[in-house]
């Protein structure tokens, strides 16, 4: 039986930015877990994703390779 890797849900979310009143969009993924602990952000609902586990970092994050469908800057 082929082993498969466990999936995680990982979102966009907004965070604060000091000196603003306008919070900042992610620009990558990551767990729910780490946006309210770390990053004391607010998940954006309706964003989550599917990956293996092991496409996380040490934070909780995921960063998808770019590709044609996102910015490459």
């Amino acid at each position: 039986m082929p082993r498969t890797e466990p999936l995680v849900s990982v979102y966009y979310f907004r965070s604060p930015v000091e000196g603003s009143d306008i919070p900042q969009i992610s620009s990558f993924k990551a767990t729910r877990a780490a946006i309210e602990g770390h990053f004391q952000g607010v998940v954006l609902e309706g964003t989550e994703e599917q990956v293996a586990a092991d496409a996380l970092d040490e934070l909780g994050c995921y960063v998808n390779a770019p590709s044609s469908w996102t910015d490459l800057s």
